[in-house]
């Protein structure tokens, strides 16, 4: 990303907005004789556009997505023929997830702590299965849909049913108590993260993923090169379809 774009982003952030309010705190704290009465008004009048500004980039992305949500769905079920091609015809195991980043207040080991950006479903597509992986703290932000996020890598996941073992597996890497979780909803996950041609301006993680059941049929096409590649592709085109 550009420098100079990256810099306007991130001070239009809700990052530049909670730095604003803080300041207006620290202001509000100190002797009447001692504050700035132009700093405050600077930061109030910073705070008001950074309002805006990030109401109107929310709400343009929501009216873009929604515009291009049926574009998103049939590329995701051609994601789901193009696997059923390569493991022998499984079309019904397949179930694709669709998750876009958002900024969210919340806490961060980063820089800024006291905002992150989260991610948060967007679309989801399977011919048959309707398990899917719950929209919860541990089985997203913890599990191998947050860790592709935050390294902007692929990401593998087995359960011990799979009896499967791959370099990229991060199962030894989670909490005891998200791989049992995880356990009850999938046997298998590779994510890619959505990111351009050039690996850059990461919007969020998709996901290919099987139940418990179907893991020892379906856990070995995961890690042929043919499925990562296949899923960067429909990465590559579902970045293209959301940023227009």
């Amino acid at each position: 990303m550009d420098p100079v774009r990256f810099v306007w982003r991130l001070v239009l952030s809700p990052a530049g907005a909670g730095a604003a309010g803080l300041y207006l705190a620290y202001e509000g704290l100190m002797a009447e004789h001692k504050r700035s009465s132009a700093g405050i008004v600077v930061a109030t009048v910073f705070l008001v556009v950074s309002s805006v500004v990030n109401y109107v980039q929310e709400q343009s992305l929501a009216r873009r997505m929604a515009r291009t949500n049926l574009r998103l769905t049939q590329r995701l079920t051609a994601l789901i023929g193009s696997l059923g091609e390569i493991s022998g015809g499984g079309y019904e195991a397949w179930k694709v997830d669709l998750y876009t980043a958002h900024w969210r207040a919340g806490g961060s080991r980063a820089f800024p702590w006291f905002v992150r950006r989260r991610l948060v479903k967007q679309a989801a597509v399977s011919i048959i299965s309707t398990v899917g992986i719950a929209d919860s703290a541990a089985l997203v932000d913890e599990g191998p849909l947050g860790r592709s996020f935050e390294t902007q890598s692929a990401v593998m996941w087995f359960a011990p049913s799979a009896r499967v073992a791959d370099a990229l597996d991060c199962s030894p890497h989670l909490k005891k108590e998200t791989n049992a979780a995880l356990e009850q909803v999938c046997g298998a996950i590779r994510t890619v993260p959505l990111t351009n041609h050039l690996d850059a301006d990461c919007l969020g993680v998709v996901a290919v993923h099987v139940e418990p059941r179907f893991a020892p049929r379906f856990a070995g096409t995961m890690v042929l090169d043919e499925c990562g590649t296949r899923l960067r592709a429909a990465a590559l085109d579902l970045h293209q379809i959301i940023t227009g």
